[in-house]
């Protein structure tokens, strides 16, 4: 049983890798076959009478739960448009398309606080 549940948490990071490929942009369409197929396998999954396997299995589908919410959070902020991964790689191309301003290099002041320039 515990190489099941071995199985299971592999496909769970294989799910999770998908996900964070998709949010940096690299997939087109999230992978929401792979996720639902992965957790439907881990509901089903019974664990045996061991207290070790109910424990890994717990663990299992909270680690479920937990990326189930931080998916849903971060697909609402990319679909509002505030996804800051987003909003950051839209500002950094923005920088490098610009053109390259040429302007006087910047004069340093020598006086202090105190002192007037």
């Amino acid at each position: 049983m515990a190489d099941k549940i071995d199985v299971l948490s592999r496909g769970l990071d294989a799910v999770r890798i998908d996900f964070e490929r998709y949010f940096m942009g690299l997939e087109k369409r999230p992978p929401y076959q792979a996720r639902n197929r992965v957790a439907q396998q881990i509901r089903r999954h019974a664990p045996g009478n061991s207290a070790v396997e109910r424990f890994k299995h717990k663990n299992l589908l909270q680690r479920l739960v937990t990326l189930e919410q931080y998916w849903g959070r971060i697909e609402r902020a990319m679909a509002s448009g505030t996804f800051t991964r987003d909003v950051a790689r839209a500002d950094f191309r923005r920088s490098r398309s610009a053109p390259a301003q040429t302007s006087e290099p910047a004069t340093r002041k020598t006086a202090g606080p105190d002192k007037k320039s």
